[in-house]
């Protein structure tokens, strides 16, 4: 019976293989790993500046806004000129500020 002894040279060309495709296995896990991570940091920092953002501007509305007005009005004050004078700050907001995630 006829044994196959490999040579060092064959030797070394498989471990150089295996070596190259475990570099490889890691190199695409610590890819996947690091993308994962930054897409995790990218959308809590987008969240964070749309409420600030969102804070900012509610905080402008509302320094535009008469707090006294605002809380004596009634349902019946639809058609006041105070209620009308608000309504129309709160529809310059709404038209003009866009928000999205």
């Amino acid at each position: 019976m006829e044994h196959h002894v490999m040579s060092r040279h064959d030797t070394r060309i498989k471990m150089s293989k295996r070596n190259f495709l475990l570099a490889l296995a890691l190199l695409v896990v610590t890819h996947t790993v690091t993308n994962i991570v930054l897409m995790i940091m990218y959308k809590n920092s987008l969240s964070g500046q749309i409420k600030q953002r969102m804070l900012d501007i509610t905080n402008t509305a509302s320094y535009m806004l008469d707090g006294d007005v605002l809380a004596t009005m009634q349902a019946d004050d639809i058609e006041t000129p105070e209620y009308q004078e608000s309504l129309q700050i709160l529809r310059i907001f709404e038209e003009n500020i866009e928000l999205g995630f």
